[in-house]
């Protein structure tokens, strides 16, 4: 007797580790094959590394401006973090892309910790000020880099984020940070409107008196009124894509250190901040 309530113990414990290790294999393969949510806003896309030394680089990568990497580079944490902050709130709902709401939420983002934003300045600069920043990918052989950016203020300052979490205001080109200045040209060629916006090579629009630029969040976009006042929008209708001029000293006020620039019957300008020499 007693040997068989020997066996009949050891062949119920047989059976409780069956069933935990069956529960348990089920477990891990369910979060292995859970559905992956939608990433609307993420880290940019790898591109190729280009080595650190324009001079090493080819022709063709010096013209075209390309990203430029730092192998081994560790990205600033405090930009991967609010980075991963603005993340979840756009991937939060996919639906509310949907929402005339979602544009407020993403444009109260900017105005409370700004957006990452392509500008122009020396890493050495952002160091100094302990400005927010990828301090391992750059544009321009390294002049642009994506900063959190809130607004422009009265035109002569703009408002960054800082590593400690609060916006901070620096005077724009003293301080050495510079936005792309598009002026809209008369026939005459004088300036007679501006807006100070992200740099950009191909991403402004314009519509009536205002600029457009094109966010990395799906379906929205930066306004910006003649005065530089920003504003985050759902994607507007009617926009003309400002397109490049091959051939800028045929545009009255443009020559040839500059971008130049026409939609239309209308024609702009702005300084040539990626330089290929």
């Amino acid at each position: 007797m007693r040997l068989d309530r020997l066996v009949w113990v050891l062949g119920f414990i047989a059976l409780l580790l069956a069933v935990s290790v069956y529960f348990s294999k089920k477990k891990i393969d369910e979060k292995e094959n859970a559905p992956v949510a939608k990433i609307v806003i993420d880290s940019p896309s790898p591109e190729p590394i280009v080595d650190k030394d324009p001079k090493k680089n080819t022709e063709d990568e010096r013209q075209r401006n390309g990203p430029l990497e730092i192998k081994g580079c560790t990205i600033q944490s405090e930009f991967t973090g609010m980075k991963a902050t603005l993340g979840r709130i756009v991937n939060s709902d996919f639906d509310q892309h949907r929402n005339a709401e979602f544009s407020k939420l993403v444009d109260q983002f900017r105005l409370k910790s700004g957006l990452p934003l392509p500008i122009s300045i020396g890493s050495g600069k952002l160091n100094r000020e302990n400005v927010v920043y990828n301090n391992c990918r750059s544009t321009c052989n390294g002049s642009v880099r994506e900063v959190f950016v809130s607004q422009v203020i009265n035109g002569r300052f703009i408002e960054v984020l800082d590593k400690n979490g609060s916006l901070k205001k620096l005077p724009l080109h003293e301080s050495g940070l510079e936005l792309a200045s598009v002026d809209e040209l008369n026939k005459k060629g004088i300036p007679f409107r501006s807006w100070l916006a992200p740099v950009s090579a191909n991403d402004w629009y314009v519509k009536d008196d205002d600029l457009y630029y094109s966010l990395d969040i799906s379906g929205l976009w930066l306004k910006i009124d003649p005065s530089s006042n920003w504003e985050v929008i759902d994607t507007p209708s009617d926009l003309t894509k400002l397109k490049n001029i091959d051939e800028p000293l045929r545009i009255p006020g443009c020559n040839q250190d500059e971008s130049c620039f026409e939609s239309g019957t209308r024609h702009f300008k702005a300084p040539r901040i990626c330089n290929n020499s």
